[in-house]
């Protein structure tokens, strides 16, 4: 489990930062960049809500007076630092191997990892070896195939908060909040997917846009990019840049909402990496710091609530096919996130993914 920075140390912290942080105010308050003083107490309120030091940093007036006036009598935070070996051959994931670490010891491996593949030292295992098979239709020929075989480390942070609140006297509401965040980029990129799973005792709370409900919902990926190329007519960029790509309730073509399995889930394609060079045209393109979090909020479908549980859950493609939604399940409880696959059609294979539940007792 990710350990949180003490209290004390974060003030020091804060205190001691020169540029782009909080001002210490006089009355055991810190000013962020919008000008908005947040007590102590009500930072802590906010870091179990999932907001994130720069986050808080550039939070406005109305986003904190929200927040600020909620009441919170339940939360939990999971998270998980993740090192994930995969062993490939051929191309395709044969198989996988997860660890949980500790904050110190993710960070020192993420370290090394980088380290090593700068210097293009990355373990790997390269094999070559003869093999005979039958070419169908001609007869029966044989001939030699280089099969490759490699492994590679990825790391990655899960985190999950969720908090039961009450709200302006209100029998009381549900915030869930999942950020997934790539600490070294994965060699293969295609989709990543993420779920959350819940009872029907409650339901997703909802909004009006242009006249019209949606439900709660705001989902976010972001990168970091760097582009240059040149031609015989000259070099263009470096051009670097922040990009996010939102996702919130009125954009309904991108989520998928199962009401009648309880669900809903967002995907998002990663980008890939460009590299061509040739004798008069060359093209670079590099994609760093993927995040992607998903927000939502509920409220109870019965008048007395007991408990409930809520399901977050993460998944990386790891083989090529489509996505076909009416093919995914997704459980509050485990195995929290299935796929259906035929023989016959080009589905998609997912790594083991990363998340968990989170039970909600004696709320009545």
């Amino acid at each position: 489990m990710k350990k949180k920075i003490s209290f004390i140390l974060m003030l020091v912290l804060l205190f001691l930062s020169t540029s782009n942080s909080f001002i210490l105010a006089t009355d055991n308050k810190l000013v962020n960049n919008q000008s908005v003083s947040i007590s102590y107490l009500n930072y802590n309120k906010l870091e179990k809500f999932g907001f994130s030091e720069d986050e808080i940093l550039d939070m406005n007036l109305s986003t904190f007076n929200k927040f600020k006036s909620r009441d919170i009598i339940s939360s939990e935070i999971l998270s998980y630092n993740v090192e994930t070996t995969y062993i490939i051959e051929d191309d395709l994931v044969v198989s996988q191997k997860d660890k949980i670490l500790n904050d110190t010891e993710f960070q020192r491996r993420v370290e090394v990892s980088k380290s090593l593949d700068k210097e293009e030292k990355q373990t790997s295992i390269v094999t070559s070896k003869n093999a005979n098979f039958e070419i169908v239709g001609t007869g029966g020929t044989s001939d030699d195939v280089i099969k490759t075989k490699y492994e590679y480390t990825e790391y990655k942070i899960f985190d999950m908060y969720s908090v039961y609140y009450a709200d302006e006297g209100n029998y009381g509401e549900f915030y869930l909040r999942i950020k997934l965040t790539w600490k070294k980029e994965p060699k293969k990129r295609m989709t990543d997917i993420l779920t959350v799973g819940f009872m029907d005792n409650v339901q997703l709370k909802s909004e009006i846009v242009n006249g019209q409900f949606y439900p709660s919902i705001h989902s976010e990926f972001s990168y970091d990019y760097f582009h240059i190329t040149s031609t015989i007519s000259g070099t263009y960029g470096p051009h670097i840049g922040h990009e996010t790509i939102s996702i919130d309730g009125s954009d309904s073509n991108l989520y998928n909402y199962n009401v009648n399995e309880q669900y809903i889930g967002v995907e998002y394609e990663l980008p890939n990496d460009i590299n061509i060079n040739d004798s008069t045209y060359s093209m670079y393109s590099r994609y760093t710091n993927f995040e992607m979090e998903l927000t939502l909020e509920f409220t109870p479908t019965v008048t007395t609530l007991n408990g409930t549980t809520f399901s977050g859950f993460y998944v990386h493609q790891t083989g090529a096919g489509s996505i076909d939604w009416g093919d995914i399940s997704v459980t509050y409880m485990p195995p929290f996130f299935s796929y259906s696959t035929r023989f016959w059609q080009d589905d998609p294979t997912f790594d083991n993914g990363i998340g968990g539940n989170v039970i909600f007792e004696d709320l009545g």
